[in-house]
């Protein structure tokens, strides 16, 4: 059955996790109201934004090492261990400087909240470290309940502390420490399971992998900043409310990217594993079609009835950003396609080359955020996102097709999308 193969499991549990967020959301924006909902996600975008661009792509190259070279498996994870020990002390530093920096417009309570919550740096890149372990070992099984199990203890710590009547920015900072110390320990619990965990140190391997890890990384900086670079900077010059609003438009947007996010977890390591050739051609091709295709299917009903879900869901406070998330919507559909192509290159070897061109479209980014945020608000952050989605899925198609030496019209109509089943 569909459900017991690697991608039928992985859509499974991203389903999970996708409506687990929207209950999250739900209970954050009611509980916390516009502004409070600002003031938590300006702190959490710059505590992960921190722990992510400061990994140096750590987790992505014990994915790719995991899974073209199992010989070295255990070698991999045990040095990735070791150096997230000394990393993580660093982040941890390097995360007080920017907090301090960038809250200083921001209340005493919530810059305290934002302090406490720098000890979810560590956790947060240990439970990556643990998922990208187990994904390039295709122990797809343990790698969804790992990420499942993130979103599901945040969904239960919320909803019982908005239940009890306590429910604050500070206790919603440390309900998400709690749920990555929940989740660090099930990560070792599931490794430890297949026999690879390891904490021995190989200099060599560090080696390999830093240098995947650094052209990797280059590609995450690039999409990561493309896609959370308008938030970054509402909460920097539009203030707590204005991003309490536009963070309840792109939590109804995330179900666009579902798709491709998930066929993308399972396209990484597969294609790492598959040898040069029309074989390996001929899976990215398809693995890129049914993402790009599931999440135009997806996103159509959001689309249309994008007003009634956020007054159902969300109340009418937030009834005002309908129109900015329609534009989202649209925007989302370049993002995901864009998420599969990153997931390509990756698995191709090829992550400089996402990273070139995450690049051109950070510039764009930039460009027409500078342009269009201090005259048209959230709707001119929205459109530079859609403008920006688009022009790096286009660049970013054409290195992969570059990659696989491919013309754009042979790798979209070269094969048809097969079976689910086939590809999992």
């Amino acid at each position: 059955m569909l459900w017991r193969r690697p991608l039928g499991k992985t859509f499974v549990a991203s389903g999970t996790i996708q409506a687990l967020n929207v209950v999250t959301g739900i209970v954050l924006a009611r509980g916390l109201g516009p502004h409070g909902r600002g003031e938590l996600a300006a702190i959490l975008l710059w505590t992960i934004l921190v722990g992510s661009v400061g990994s140096f792509g750590l987790p992505e190259a014990l994915t790719y090492e995991t899974a073209s070279e199992r010989e070295n498996a255990r070698s991999a994870i045990g040095t990735a261990v070791r150096t997230w020990l000394v990393l993580s002390l660093a982040l941890v530093a390097v995360g007080a400087g920017v907090l301090t920096l960038t809250l200083g417009g921001y209340d005493a309570a919530t810059r305290t909240s934002g302090y406490l919550l720098l000890a979810l740096i560590p956790l947060y890149l240990f439970t990556n470290l643990c998922a990208a372990a187990l994904q390039g070992l295709g122990a797809m099984g343990a790698f969804n309940l790992v990420r499942t199990l993130v979103s599901a203890a945040i969904a239960a710590g919320v909803v019982g502390i908005d239940v009890l009547g306590g429910l604050t920015v500070r206790t919603a900072a440390l309900t998400y420490i709690a749920t990555y110390l929940v989740t660090a320990v099930a990560g070792i619990v599931s490794l430890r399971r297949t026999s690879f965990w390891s904490v021995a140190f190989d200099r060599r391997v560090l080696r390999r992998m830093a240098g995947y890890g650094l052209r990797s990384q280059s590609s995450f900086i690039s999409s990561t900043l493309i896609e959370y670079l308008d938030q970054l900077l509402i909460s920097l010059l539009l203030g707590a409310t204005s991003l309490g609003l536009y963070a309840i438009a792109t939590t109804l947007t995330s179900a666009t990217t579902l798709a491709a996010s998930t066929v993308g977890l399972v396209a990484f390591p597969r294609l790492a594993a598959l040898p040069s050739g029309p074989l390996r051609a001929n899976a990215a091709r398809r693995f890129a079609l049914l993402a790009v295709g599931a999440s135009a299917l997806i996103t159509i009903p959001i689309l249309a009835a994008t007003p009634q879900m956020i007054d159902l869901l969300f109340g009418d406070a937030f009834g005002r950003v309908a129109t900015v998330c329609r534009v989202l919507l649209v925007g989302n559909v370049f993002l995901a396609s864009t998420q599969i192509l990153v997931a390509l290159l990756r698995g191709l070897g090829r992550p400089l080359d996402a990273g070139t061109a995450g690049g051109v479209g950070l510039v764009v980014t930039v460009v027409l955020l500078a342009a269009l945020l201090p005259t048209l608000g959230l709707m001119g952050a929205a459109i530079a996102s859609l403008v920006a989605y688009a022009v790096t899925a286009w660049w970013m198609l054409r290195k992969v097709c570059g990659a696989l030496s491919l013309s754009i019209p042979q790798f979209l109509h070269g094969s048809s999308v097969p079976a689910m089943g086939e590809l999992a």
